[in-house]
């Protein structure tokens, strides 16, 4: 099990250590921002902040993130009546 802060929220997952790390969000925790798009990291569609720094989830093992804190695009928004510039971008 892994244990990790998803968008400020304790979580754990049960996948194996070396499931990429963007299946257990999409799969586990419905997190629809990152998105499969290449799987060798060279796209960025599945990028996400890992301790504030940007990394390509789909080759990131989920054992990687343990006890440490990420951010994805849905995370990113300064209240609930509030999108990140990010966000409005994507908009």
């Amino acid at each position: 099990m892994t244990t990790f802060k998803l968008n400020g929220k304790q979580v754990s997952s049960t996948v194996a250590d070396d499931t990429p790390l963007l299946y257990a969000l999409r799969g586990d925790f419905e997190q629809n921002g990152p998105k499969f798009g290449c799987g060798v990291a060279q796209c960025g569609s599945c990028s996400v902040l890992v301790e504030g720094k940007v990394v390509r989830s789909c080759v990131m093992p989920v054992s990687a993130i343990k006890n440490k804190e990420v951010t994805t695009l849905d995370g990113l928004a300064v209240s609930d009546s509030q999108l990140h510039a990010l966000q409005q971008a994507f908009r």
